[in-house]
């Protein structure tokens, strides 16, 4: 593997694009002092990968290797080197004969690195060239006063250089990598556990709330009226709500509730509340008399009892009309099913704040990426650049933030003894209302 061709522009004293071909045979660069031979090399250990501008024989920073300017030259924005190595031999883990390494530096402090025209990373550069001994750490481009500084070097560190030329480096800078994976993994596992530790110290309160909710669920369903006293064939008898039909006669007295819609026959100071139909939070005092009007209000039809109505006071003999979902509560319980779940007030300010964002972001990027275009930044520098800003302009814990919001909301309706059974209820609760007002259903 040798060099074939060295092209740069804009690095330290070559403003100019030069191309320097390296043919077969010893190339030798002569010249007096001054005229910029040792910056060949110090452009090749550039391209190669080498970070330390005290290795480039550069003044502190990275950008002082780029043309500073003349009196009859201005400055140039950026310092570019490409070198292109023989990969005949395929010595290079690349599906190619010619390799061509490029870096290119901005005054703005953006760099980018490419294998072959594709835009890579530093760390990719140095794995294609680990145990060629021509890396940022190789010894085959040794600059002034390199050879002094091994000899002098201590044993540990000359033994990198030995290493790198038995094709060591490149196994132990793989066992590196896996320790450095390995410690980055264990300490994401570290984090799990204590994520898991904090969420599995809510979860005891909350099966507790969730039980105590079950159990008050299951008590307002005992409250209800399973059965029902009805009159058949002469006879009274005690049947189940679900046999109920239209024409039975249903037997009503105070502390009954009635299983089915139906008109009162025969009324004894029959009193019935009906404040889950009708709002009316006092009893309503019943007839059995025709009424005149045809069509009434719900409230108005004193000679009707509707199913789920408690009746406060009194008797009566009623005709079955309606059972089940015909009845008036099942009418409000089909309209119900049919009814289409809104968007929560949250979930309209989180949809609205995210599509402001996105519109927000986009536009950033745009404005980012043309101008990094009109400072001649290059395409794919310019649009990985916007990309990335757009990545990390995305609130990633915003759903975090909700999810704490809605469990720290959740934990004060359990103290309130609110009811809730399921997460959605929860959602619409704490995210549907401005105030909530409990009220104390057990003590």
């Amino acid at each position: 593997m040798v060099f074939k061709e060295l092209e740069i522009q804009g690095f330290k004293s070559f403003p100019d694009k030069v191309k320097i071909t390296f043919d077969a045979g010893v190339t030798g660069v002569v010249g007096p002092n001054g005229s910029g031979k040792s910056n060949l090399s110090d452009a090749v250990r550039w391209v190669l990968g080498e970070t330390s501008s005290r290795q480039l024989r550069a003044a502190g920073k990275m950008e002082d290797v780029i043309f500073g300017g003349t009196r009859r030259r201005s400055a140039m924005g950026f310092a570019s080197v490409r070198l292109t190595l023989d990969n005949t031999g395929h010595t290079l883990d690349v599906d190619a004969d010619e390799v061509t390494i490029g870096r290119k530096y901005y005054r703005s402090g953006d760099s980018e690195y490419t294998i072959n025209g594709q835009v890579c990373r530093l760390r990719d550069v140095y794995e294609l060239l680990l145990d060629t001994g021509i890396g940022r750490d190789g010894y085959s481009v040794i600059g002034q006063g390199r050879i002094a500084e091994i000899v002098a070097a201590k044993s540990s560190e000359r033994r990198e250089i030995f290493e790198e030329a038995c094709g060591i480096a490149k196994y132990r800078y793989r066992k590196t990598e896996a320790e450095r994976r390995l410690a980055a993994a264990g300490e994401n596992l570290e984090r799990l556990r204590d994520i898991l530790g904090e969420l599995e110290s809510r979860v005891g309160p909350l099966e507790k709330e969730s039980a105590k909710a079950q159990k008050s669920l299951e008590s307002l369903k005992a409250m209800s009226a399973p059965h029902a006293r009805v009159l058949r064939d002469g006879e009274k008898l005690e049947i189940s709500a679900l046999s109920l039909v239209p024409g039975d006669i249903l037997l009503l007295e105070a502390g009954d509730i009635a299983a089915a819609d139906g008109r009162i026959l025969e009324n004894y100071s029959l009193q019935v509340n009906e404040s889950a139909l009708t709002g009316e939070s006092e009893n309503i005092n019943k007839t059995d008399r025709p009424l005149d009007a045809e069509e009434l209000p719900l409230g108005d039809r004193l000679n009707m009892v509707y199913s789920g109505s408690p009746v406060a006071y009194g008797r009566a003999v009623v005709l079955v009309t309606a059972t089940g979902m015909d009845t008036e509560m099942g009418k409000i319980a089909h309209l119900m099913a049919s009814a289409q779940e809104k968007e929560t007030p949250l979930q309209k300010s989180l949809d609205d704040f995210s599509k402001k964002l996105s519109i927000l972001i986009l536009i950033i990027c745009a404005i980012v990426f043309a101008l990094g275009v009109w400072r001649q930044m290059g395409l794919g520098q310019a649009l990985m650049f916007a990309v990335a800003l757009a990545v990390a302009a995305i609130p990633e814990a915003l759903s975090s933030i909700v999810t704490i919001g809605l469990a720290i909301g959740t934990q004060k309706m359990a103290k309130e003894h609110a009811i809730i059974t399921e997460c959605h209820h929860q959602k619409a609760a704490c995210g549907g209302g401005t105030w909530l007002c409990f009220r104390y259903l057990f003590r």
